[in-house]
């Protein structure tokens, strides 16, 4: 447990930091779009293709199935019950449904287990990508068109392909490329968890309170009802490898995703609810987080 409180307390720190930063003007609204933009363009997808350039165990191969196949039950799961109760609400049924796995996860994973679990994460990411991308968009827009060109052009997905190719067919990147992703790799958590600093800063109380209601209804099935049913599931599989399943549970218990109020805003809806709930989620987590971990770990 004191583990647990220490990585996560040492991520909201880097947040408080992104906070201050952008209160004291010294992050502005312009930098922040672009860090953002390099955080979801470069860094994260690279930390995704690092994964892959360390040729682990061949055991690994089939945990990374394990962990698609566990991921999709799961993200079916979390469709159905998003849908049953968020039926007229897509912001908020996109908010429950869609984790922070990226900028909260990885860095929580690489805490908590090793950089090697980071190779597990790619699995759970790119079914939440391929849904956000369909069920998501077409929720937030009122339609049921998507452009599967989109979903394949994304970087998350780009980095995904390309590390699988790189991991089965044993290609060999050169010292200097590895060290370089490596080097970028490094600087994700500190760069995501102060990015949400400044996105948490740019909420004013007056949006929560607007929407209070409907924060907080995403935010409980987000950070405990959804995560709950996780465990529950999962305790069943003590037969698998337990750093799988950890993995897998630290990122279905993260807060909504950034990409939620991205959504939003790319379709026209409810940007200023979305933010809020991101926002909310990932303040509220910080007591979520530790508690769903502990939960686990003593089943």
């Amino acid at each position: 447990m004191a583990v647990i409180f220490k990585a996560i307390m040492t991520m909201y720190l880097m947040i408080a930091i992104g906070v201050m930063l952008y209160r004291k003007r010294i992050l502005k609204n312009e930098a922040v779009d672009g860090i953002t933009d390099l955080l979801i363009r470069i860094i994260l997808p690279l930390t995704i293709l690092n994964a892959y350039t360390n040729h682990y165990e061949d055991d690994m191969s089939l945990g990374l199935i394990i962990s698609i196949i566990i991921s999709l039950i799961l993200h079916a799961i979390f469709v159905i019950t998003a849908h049953l109760f968020f039926k007229d609400d897509p912001v908020g049924e996109n908010a429950a449904m869609i984790t922070n796995a990226g900028f909260i996860g990885i860095p929580l994973v690489t805490f908590l287990i090793d950089d090697s679990a980071v190779f597990y994460t790619a699995g759970f990411m790119a079914v939440s990508s391929i849904l956000q991308w369909t069920y998501g968009e077409s929720l937030l827009s009122g339609h049921s068109r998507f452009k599967i060109s989109s979903l394949i052009r994304s970087p998350f997905m780009i980095a995904f392909i390309v590390g699988i190719i790189i991991y089965s067919t044993g290609i060999k990147i050169p010292d200097i490329l590895k060290d370089v992703l490596s080097e970028l790799t490094d600087i994700n958590t500190p760069l995501a968890m102060i990015i949400l600093g400044t996105y948490i800063a740019r909420i004013k109380t007056s949006m929560i309170k607007n929407d209070l209601k409907r924060i907080m209804k995403s935010s409980v099935f987000r950070l405990l009802v959804l995560p709950l049913i996780t465990v529950f599931l999962l305790s069943f599989a003590d037969s698998l490898d337990q750093k799988i399943i950890y993995t897998i549970v630290i990122l279905a218990s993260c807060p909504a995703a950034i990409s939620v109020a991205m959504a939003a805003k790319r379709s026209g809806s409810d940007y200023t609810y979305a933010s809020a709930t991101v926002c909310m989620t990932t303040v509220l987590s910080i007591f979520t987080l530790p508690f769903i971990l502990f939960l686990y770990e003593i089943i």
